[in-house]
């Protein structure tokens, strides 16, 4: 356990709430990207790890990374300490890439995945016929790359290289045989993870595997998660589509819903729990700085909100961003069959 960060901000006098954990494992403070809760300033979401680099998330907005970019955000320069971070963030760095076999491992972009299966057994066509049966479509063999859906746990596994005694999460002969009896699983752009939606509602209630579960194959140091159809992106382009949605399946009936329509200047992107902000913080890192967004919401979530979490995105203030509905009742998302969706008009966001 360090405190370092955790006395700096306590003694900076710039930020008004900070404070420990029971354990003094986590330092809590008030999230300086989405401005916290507006019931109360006495409420606090964002949670650091008082260990370097001190990653940190916050429940609120889901906004996540690690102390360099925290210090960043209150304006606080404290040489010591960011030299401190740099030098946790690169020990760890090199540690999995010794472990993983070298930085390539860790970009899902720099490394091609098999996804076609071996042989189409039971198992990968129960997986294609809830495809088709959930989103009313006929999915063809390209399909499976384009959404890097995997239709074999064991046998993506095998096939790409990964030992099982040097995976993030632990996985036994039985854990695999039940995500691919009960699981849909998709593969993250970063490709470090596998997104796991259960695809029905009888699960064992004594599994460690509730109905969304996030499978940690590899370290994620840049602790980018989103997914992405894929798709070759033309970066010169002036002005780029966004299409953003919170889950997988989401934007995937978003894709269907559109006719499939896709340019190279489309990027269809689910956020997966990470927050808006973190995925259009990835599309900025990309270079594509002007675009039409287009966010396809759940229908808890109200423009206020949206106002909230994106309040300190550049890419939302400099650009158009227009956020949609499903209106069809009973249906409170985009992760259905096409004429399930009665799309809304636009609401628009202004920052």
């Amino acid at each position: 356990m360090d405190l370092s960060l955790y006395t700096y901000l306590k003694n900076s006098q710039r930020v008004p709430i900070v404070r420990l954990t029971m354990r003094k494992d986590e330092t809590i403070i008030r999230c300086p990207f989405c401005g916290d809760s507006t019931k109360s300033n006495q409420h606090a979401h964002l949670f650091i790890h008082n260990e370097p680099p001190y990653k940190f998330f916050c429940h609120l907005c889901e906004s996540s990374g690690y102390g360099n970019t925290l210090l960043r955000r209150l304006d606080l320069d404290n040489p010591d300490l960011i030299l401190k971070i740099n030098s946790a963030y690169e020990k760890m760095s090199s540690q999995y890439n010794i472990k993983f076999g070298g930085s390539s491992i860790l970009s899902g972009s720099k490394r091609s995945f098999r996804l076609f299966p071996e042989k189409f057994s039971e198992v990968e066509l129960r997986k294609i016929a809830y495809f088709n049966s959930r989103l009313n479509v006929t999915m063809s063999n390209k399909d499976i790359n384009l959404f890097r859906y995997i239709l074999n746990l064991e046998d993506f596994l095998n096939h790409n290289g990964f030992k099982r005694e040097n995976l993030v999460a632990k996985l036994s002969d039985a854990d695999i045989a039940y995500l691919n009896e009960n699981y849909a699983m998709f593969l993250t752009t970063s490709g470090t993870d596998i997104i796991c939606r259960a695809m029905t509602n009888n699960l064992d209630p004594k599994s460690k595997f509730k109905r969304y579960y996030r499978l940690s194959l590899t370290p994620n140091l840049e602790d980018i998660s989103c997914y992405t159809l894929k798709n070759e992106i033309d970066v010169s382009k002036s002005v780029h589509n966004i299409y953003l949605t919170e889950g997988i399946w989401d934007i995937i009936g978003v894709y269907y819903m559109r006719d499939r329509q896709m340019s190279d200047s489309d990027v269809y992107l689910a956020s997966n729990g990470k927050g808006y902000l973190k995925s259009l913080q990835y599309i900025t890192n990309l270079g594509l700085l002007n675009a039409n967004i287009s966010i396809y919401s759940d229908s808890d979530v109200r423009l206020a909100d949206y106002r909230r979490f994106l309040q300190h995105s550049l890419l939302c203030k400099f650009n158009n961003v227009n956020i949609y509905y499903n209106q069809n009742y009973g249906y409170k998302d985009f992760g259905v069959s096409k004429d399930l969706i009665n799309l809304s008009p636009p609401e628009i966001l202004t920052l």
